[in-house]
């Protein structure tokens, strides 16, 4: 991640208000070849109050190119957040072929032992 230049910080603390935080998401988006910072206003209880996309040359793009960075910022958290979540989230669905592929080497080994014998015709996929 690049860190924000004075520019950067000066533009962004001129949209600023006396009552808000500012937070800047660390998923730095790249597009037509310019960095972009999204960064968010929160009040004091955390709420988000605005919310706007930073050049990492201080210059502010438009509307469409603002789309696309708040576009690709999101859909980053987004896909994070899934994958954090234990309850149908990434985390369970990578457990249950762990365990299952688990389940199955102790099946194989229970039914042949800790050697395959190379005339089964499964020896190749099973070892």
């Amino acid at each position: 991640m690049g860190e924000l230049n004075k520019k950067t910080k000066k533009v962004i603390k001129k949209k600023k208000r006396w009552n808000e935080r500012i937070e800047v998401s660390r998923h730095i988006a790249e597009i037509n070849g310019g960095l972009y910072y999204y960064v968010l206003f929160l009040n004091l209880f955390g709420i988000p109050q605005g919310a706007v996309v930073v050049r990492n040359d201080g210059d502010m793009p438009g509307r469409d190119i603002a789309k696309k960075v708040v576009f690709k910022v999101s859909s980053y958290n987004n896909i994070m957040r899934f994958a954090g979540q234990s309850k149908d989230g990434m985390k369970d669905i990578v457990k249950r072929p762990i365990k299952t592929m688990k389940t199955v080497e102790n099946q194989v080994e229970e039914y042949f032992g800790e050697v395959i014998p190379v005339e089964q015709p499964l020896h190749k996929e099973l070892t």
